[in-house]
């Protein structure tokens, strides 16, 4: 190899790592940024207000009660899976009910079914103490039931009881707007 390829070869791992590193404080910034609007406040008063009237929630009105309803779904919904995996793993681990389960897409409102692909999120999210995949049907159904039965002990909520929503955040969907159609002039 000659010394003007090794000097190249040492420039190229420079730039890359310049490059990685940008690319990762980039993304840490992004997570920093939406991770607080995480609220598990928010997030468990949806939940367990579901629960109470028996019924299952969409993840449309999670994100709503987030603030974040109006973003880029796919960018949302990847920070909302991820916060609703950290909740059920948390409740799971303390013997809680994992209200978590009780949030599916809109066209599941009426049975509560996850697909296959929320399962293997979930398995993944649970890691060591995570049912099989030939199991999970029945495990999520059995906290599913578990959540319902702490909701009818708790009693119907009162129409004051209503969670609030959060305030929208329209700066930060034009935000996400702006890098979508940055993204797409770049291809």
């Amino acid at each position: 190899m000659s010394p003007h390829a090794v000097t190249s070869s040492i420039y190229n791992l420079g730039v890359l790592e310049l490059l990685a590193s940008i690319i990762y404080s980039w993304c840490k910034r992004i997570r920093e940024q939406h991770a607080p609007l995480l609220s598990n406040r928010n997030h468990l008063e949806n939940l367990t207000w579901a629960s109470r009237r028996q019924e299952f929630i969409s993840y449309q009105r999670v994100n709503q009660a987030q603030g974040i309803a109006d973003q880029d779904w796919s960018f949302a919904s990847s920070l909302l899976m991820r916060h609703l995996d950290q909740l059920a793993n948390k409740a799971f681990r303390e013997n809680k009910p994992v209200f978590s389960f009780l949030a599916v897409s809109r066209k599941e409102l009426t049975t509560g079914r996850h697909t296959t692909r929320r399962h293997r999120q979930i398995i993944r999210a649970f890691g060591d103490i995570a049912p099989a995949e030939k199991d999970i049907l029945a495990f999520i159904k059995k906290e599913q039931m578990r959540c319902f039965a702490w909701g009818m002990e708790k009693g119907w909520p009162t129409p004051e009881e209503k969670p609030a929503d959060a305030p929208r955040q329209p700066a930060r969907n034009a935000e996400v707007q702006a890098a979508r159609r940055h993204r797409s002039k770049k291809h």
